[in-house]
């Protein structure tokens, strides 16, 4: 059986250390993790850590944990920056969002911020 010739396989060596170097020099996406209301059907408060760990270990990514106040409270003064995420990633079943936070979330969005939206958050935005 005849041995692959060196030079080739040199190359082919080469390109996959470059390869992972490069993917491993990446730099982190920084994640918004948007949760903090649930139904009665949901548990925000224990998919929450589920979801922050599951992307974490990944090693692509920062997540920080935004959260609304809480379901029934003031949502006033609740308006993320979402500009500052390559992604938005959103566990939410609860209220409706001020008008300000739902405009900036649309420009965001039309901005080509990213969206991951988890089972029930589909329920969260009826109008």
């Amino acid at each position: 059986m005849a041995l692959l010739p060196r030079f080739p396989l040199r190359r082919l060596l080469a390109c996959a250390l470059l390869t992972t170097a490069s993917l491993l020099a990446a730099p982190m996406h920084k994640v918004m993790l948007l949760t903090g209301q649930s139904s009665k059907y949901h548990d925000w408060q224990k998919s929450t850590p589920v979801v922050k760990s599951h992307l974490e270990q990944t090693g692509l990514f920062t997540v920080d944990v935004v959260r609304t106040p809480a379901q029934g409270a003031d949502m006033s003064g609740f308006i993320p920056n979402f500009s500052a995420y390559a992604a938005v990633v959103v566990i939410y079943e609860g209220d409706e969002w001020p008008t300000a936070t739902k405009a900036a979330f649309v420009d965001y969005m039309k901005n080509g911020g990213g969206l991951v939206s988890i089972h029930d958050t589909d329920n969260a935005f009826p109008h």
